[in-house]
């Protein structure tokens, strides 16, 4: 059953690109995005050893892995339709699927884009616009039919929690170390 704040959103997207809109989603996709830093963070391990706990790609890295965890995790138990199943009459949750017709709950691109955002914005002072990124991979999402507005929003959510957890968790472990004596 979909309730009616996600009825609001169901748009046909004939309008706009479908490849345009693909594009866009895969810029926060999280499989290439966990390919993508395991590559840069273990380089930064192999050049730097330890100490690269500091370095950025490790915790984009570990942030990842964490929104990938959440989210499947949440994913497999809800086992909610994708909204492009909608046409063959199904709907709801079919809890513990793990049928990708069946994974629309959280949306981790949502999470990983807002995540991303936020670190961005914390560690290197980028313009609050940066916040842009996130509604405009959620509502390709949306646009997509892969995902309702409040998969989007939970994913938002997660990838807001993901990224306080994993910053304070490095922060722990960077105290922990102690200052650097040469």
């Amino acid at each position: 059953m979909i309730n009616s704040f996600d009825k609001l959103f169901l748009i046909d997207n004939s309008i706009i690109s479908e490849r345009l809109l693909q594009f866009v989603s895969l810029l926060a996709d999280p499989k290439a995005n966990l390919l993508l830093w395991s590559f840069i963070s273990l380089f930064f391990l192999w050049r730097k050893g330890i100490s690269a706990f500091k370095s950025n790609p490790l915790h984009l890295f570990l942030l990842t892995n964490c929104i990938m965890l959440i989210c499947g995790v949440i994913k497999i138990a809800a086992g909610r339709a994708r909204p492009y199943l909608l046409a063959e009459q199904i709907s709801g949750f079919h809890y513990f699927s793990v049928d990708n017709g069946y994974l629309s709950f959280p949306s981790s691109h949502a999470a990983i884009a807002l995540a991303f955002s936020i670190f961005l914005k914390r560690k290197y002072g980028f313009h609050s616009a940066i916040y842009l990124f996130p509604l405009l991979i959620g509502s390709a999402r949306i646009l997509l039919n892969v995902h309702f507005a409040s998969d989007v929003i939970a994913g938002f959510v997660i990838g807001f929690f993901a990224e306080i957890i994993v910053n304070q968790t490095l922060l722990k472990i960077k105290k922990l170390r102690g200052p650097k004596t040469s």
